[in-house]
């Protein structure tokens, strides 16, 4: 283990939000995660069912929203606040001087 705390106490769900808003590419119609979900399963190192099942967990949540227009799906608002509200207790901790 890394001992980064971030990794050990956030979830799979998490871990694929930022893994896809660093697969962001700017379109004409805003950034879009153009990649399938088996490309994505086997970057983010998981099955296929597992990424799927993931993707459908952040899309309900409003985390995530697939692309009416084209192919692809998009981080939403939700989901950039979520990431920078976990970096943000990261830097917390990191602060307080826990070994990350």
């Amino acid at each position: 283990m890394n001992g980064n705390l971030v990794d050990v106490f956030t979830t799979k769900e998490y871990k694929l939000l930022c893994f896809l808003k660093g697969k962001q590419v700017t379109t004409a119609d805003g950034n879009r995660i153009l990649h399938s979900q088996e490309d994505i399963s086997k970057e983010f190192g998981a099955s296929i069912v597992t990424v799927n099942t993931l993707m459908k967990t952040l899309i309900l949540t409003g985390c995530l929203e697939k692309c009416k227009k084209k192919s692809g799906y998009q981080v939403t608002a939700k989901g950039e606040y979520v990431i920078q509200q976990i970096a943000s207790i990261d830097t917390d901790i990191c602060l307080r001087g826990c070994k990350r």
